[in-house]
């Protein structure tokens, strides 16, 4: 099996959609069209890492944790700088700052430099930035309903990358929580890796509600 076929066999749902939203925010980069901020270069740089590099790291080192994780930190470090570019004007906004510098040393302080030669998933790291990004997804909808004057939301590309990333926080907690259990065994990997797809799927959503909403 050469690569190219390692790569189509291990295509997910949620990799087609993020496949799909690189190709809609392609199209839209050429016509002049904007959305999130660095949002083209992000997706480019997750699509990459989940459609190929993934793949190749798993065939050649029979994991695919390294890359796993720097996936989801890249996330998390893209979440909340949406959030802070949402917020910025406000006079809290120092405080996503400073949450941002706890996550940062947080994680660089359990994964210790190390997370090559890791045999296992560090969740903290994780939990922290996915839950302060949760919290700053309520303030943007608290401000959505009672304190922002009207517009037509449904073309606002916060709000639906918002809604994957809070469905995805919702679904995937437990599961998360207890990542490097359900590790442990083929049968179990196997029910990991269905769920980690279908939540993932919200995700995928959301980012592709946000590249549709595009625009001059």
């Amino acid at each position: 099996m050469n690569f190219i076929e390692s790569i189509l066999l291990n295509l997910s749902i949620y990799d087609f959609i993020l496949i799909i939203t690189l190709v809609v925010l392609w199209h839209y980069k050429w016509k002049g069209y904007k959305s999130l901020p660095f949002f083209f270069e992000f997706i480019l740089s997750i699509t990459i890492l989940e459609v190929i590099v993934q793949v190749y790291w798993k065939v050649n080192f029979k994991t695919n944790l390294f890359i796993f994780t720097f996936i989801a930190m890249l996330s998390i470090g893209y979440y909340f700088y949406v959030y802070y570019d949402y917020f910025k004007s406000k006079k809290w906004s120092k405080i996503i700052r400073v949450a941002f510098l706890i996550w940062v040393i947080l994680s660089l302080y359990l994964y210790n430099f190390d997370l090559y030669n890791r045999t296992n998933f560090e969740p903290l790291p994780y939990f922290f930035g996915i839950s302060v990004v949760a919290i700053l997804i309520f303030k943007y909808g608290y401000n959505l309903v009672f304190i922002d004057e009207f517009r037509e939301i449904t073309k606002d590309p916060v709000l639906y990358i918002s809604l994957g990333i809070i469905l995805f926080y919702v679904s995937s907690f437990t599961h998360m929580l207890f990542i490097n259990e359900l590790l442990t065994g083929y049968t179990l990997d196997q029910k990991f890796s269905d769920l980690i797809t279908y939540t993932n799927i919200f995700i995928s959503l959301g980012y592709l509600g946000a590249a549709l909403c595009s625009k001059k």
